[in-house]
């Protein structure tokens, strides 16, 4: 609450000689608290593209003693993820781009990786804690849809493929072919709504 303080010290012997001094004490925070996160176990959702971020606190008074590091420990799979030292930002390697690539280090459906955070103080002695990290791997939407059709492109063709594929395609074909008759048909009623007032006066007759 406060950490300089100022008093006088008087010193005098039997003959009543004296001499006064002033005194100034600064008190230093001892680093006595080790940095803590929220939850020891984190679920997280990984866009790709997108950094993920864990966040430590210290409640030590001052620097360096409630400055916080970020590393990574360990990780599953290796060498798959970069952390921010200061920021706890936790992304993938650059060279993590799609989720095809994502398929080929883990070659398992569920992308979940894992990885151990540590966040240590400045202080001296330095403290330190950690936390699990669980992230699930994805990406936008758009690279979604890319990344299918990119892979049925590369896979081998089997009955239910070609069904499937030829099944998609008649449903997009099916919407496109709907949405452009319905716009041309709301054009055709705009730049003359005369002629189909006509003929719905001829049809009641």
């Amino acid at each position: 609450m406060r950490s300089k303080y100022n008093f006088y010290v008087k010193a005098e012997d039997s003959e009543g000689k004296y001499s006064i001094a002033e005194v100034f004490v600064s008190v230093l925070d001892m680093n006595d608290h080790p940095p803590e996160f929220d939850e020891e176990f984190q679920e997280k959702t990984m866009i790709i593209g997108t950094p993920v971020k864990v966040q430590a606190v210290d409640e030590d008074a001052e620097s360096p003693n409630n400055v916080i590091e970020y590393s990574i420990m360990t990780a599953d799979p290796d060498n798959a993820f970069d952390i921010n030292a200061n920021t706890g930002e936790i992304q993938l390697k650059p060279f993590i781009k799609t989720m095809e690539i994502v398929h080929n280090i883990t070659k398992q459906k569920d992308c979940k990786w894992s990885l151990v955070v540590q966040a240590r103080d400045r202080g001296s002695p330095s403290f330190s804690t950690t936390a699990v990290v669980n992230i699930d791997i994805t990406e936008a939407i758009k690279g979604r849809m890319v990344s299918y059709f990119m892979g049925l492109s590369k896979r081998p063709l089997t009955v239910f493929g070609i069904c499937s594929s030829i099944i998609t395609s008649l449903i997009l074909l099916t919407i496109c072919i709907s949405t452009i008759l319905y716009c041309n048909a709301v054009k055709k009623s705009r730049i003359n709504p005369e002629s189909n007032y006509i003929k719905v006066i001829r049809r009641m007759k």
